[in-house]
């Protein structure tokens, strides 16, 4: 069932309310409907705007109800993954952390293992002159 675009030729929809809600000249009562046609869409926010469309079909409450938990379903999803990001984000921190003091780990051990072997060195040298003068 189409609605008639000289009722709702504006509707705003944003991701908590996908549904635009119109309104019969000769009712109060409203009713769900979707744009079916979309002709013009103009951002007016980070998370809504505004959709021009001439032809709407209404949903029936079947519809308007799997559309909603489908939705919920959505937004669920959508937790989830950005609690795992935000895990998988702390994780990466922690390698990263983990690896820098590893590389320093490393430098200090390269400097206290080259100060040990520039000290056997002298000592070699040093072993070798006093051999020399025996």
């Amino acid at each position: 069932m189409l609605v008639s675009s000289a009722l709702s030729t504006f509707r705003r929809l944003t991701p908590a309310r996908p549904l635009a809600l119109v309104r019969y000249a000769s009712s109060s009562l409203p009713m769900p409907i979707l744009p079916t046609e979309i002709d013009h869409v103009q951002a007016t926010g980070r998370r809504s705007c505004i959709i021009e469309s001439k032809k709407l079909e209404v949903l029936p409450s079947s519809a308007l109800e799997e559309l909603l938990d489908q939705a919920k379903r959505n937004g669920e999803a959508i937790e989830g993954l950005k609690q795992e990001n935000s895990m998988l984000r702390a994780g990466q921190e922690r390698m990263e952390r983990e690896h820098k003091l590893a590389e320093r780990r490393m430098e200090t051990a390269h400097m206290v293992t080259q100060e040990r072997l520039d000290a056997l060195e002298e000592t070699l040298y040093a072993s070798q002159h006093l051999l020399g003068r025996w």
